[in-house]
């Protein structure tokens, strides 16, 4: 490992967090192992963040990821848009 190197995880999103699609794994709990997941990063020097399309994706996405977050209209402008959040991630 070289010292003073970021480690940036970038998610792009459509969505709520939903793995298998059944009733047992939706909502709350889904975001909890989300969540979850998310931290356990964190404690190994990761820096997670996400990128959804999901207008209403701050209602969930604050818990999960703090600040850590971008909603864009258009994936389309996901190549321009990338620069610019990856500069917000590393300061």
């Amino acid at each position: 490992k070289g010292e003073g190197k970021i480690k940036l995880l970038f998610l792009i999103s459509d969505g709520r967090p939903l793995d298998c699609g059944c009733h047992l794994y939706y909502d709350r709990y889904a975001q909890e192992d989300t969540r979850q997941a998310l931290q356990e990063a964190r404690n190994q020097g990761i820096i997670p963040f996400c990128i959804t399309v999901d207008h209403t994706g701050a209602d969930y996405l604050e818990e999960m990821y703090g600040q850590s977050f971008a909603v864009i209209d258009n994936i389309a402008d996901l190549p321009v848009q990338l620069p610019i959040l990856y500069r917000r991630c590393i300061q």
